[in-house]
């Protein structure tokens, strides 16, 4: 899958959002509320797209059967990413890892998906979803393996129903 077609689906998942779940973004809803919904939406896209081997799985903080762990800065993390998509058990199919906000998201947020794109975990992909419920749009930053190097696309996405 490319990631213009990995765009589309994140793209299509928040138009579910915002069309179905509109109300959750308007009250200003815990974050993990919305992610559910989200992750839902997004999932049912990447099975369109031939991808049905995957498990979605939210604040999900193993690596097989350890913590998973990140070192930024010499400093060592526990993380649950918002969301994965992934195959349980092993490395080999480490599809998508999402971090959403409902405002901007931080440096911290950014390092955390820069360290799944790399060893042990090599996530494929890697997004950062900004909900931004007083605009009129959300922001992605997608994050892809690019050669040796970690390269990302910024979009805003309009929120239409």
């Amino acid at each position: 899958m490319t990631r213009n077609q990995i765009i589309d689906i994140i793209e299509a998942g928040l138009g579910q959002l915002y069309i179905r779940d509109h109300h959750l973004l308007r009250v200003k809803s815990k974050e993990e509320s919305i992610n559910h919904h989200l992750a839902n939406y997004i999932q049912r896209f990447i099975v369109l797209n031939d991808q049905n081997d995957l498990h979605v799985d939210l604040e999900y903080d193993k690596h097989g059967d350890r913590i998973k762990k990140i070192r930024i800065r010499r400093r060592v993390f526990r993380i649950r990413p918002d969301a994965i998509f992934h195959q349980r058990g092993h490395d080999r199919r480490n599809f998508l890892a999402v971090e959403c906000k409902k405002g901007y998201t931080t440096s911290h947020d950014r390092n955390k998906i820069i360290a799944l794109l790399q060893h042990p975990y090599n996530y494929r992909y890697g997004a950062l979803i900004s909900y931004l419920p007083d605009h009129d749009h959300f922001r992605l930053l997608l994050y892809y393996r690019w050669g040796g190097t970690i390269d990302y696309i910024s979009k805003d996405i309009a929120k239409e129903a």
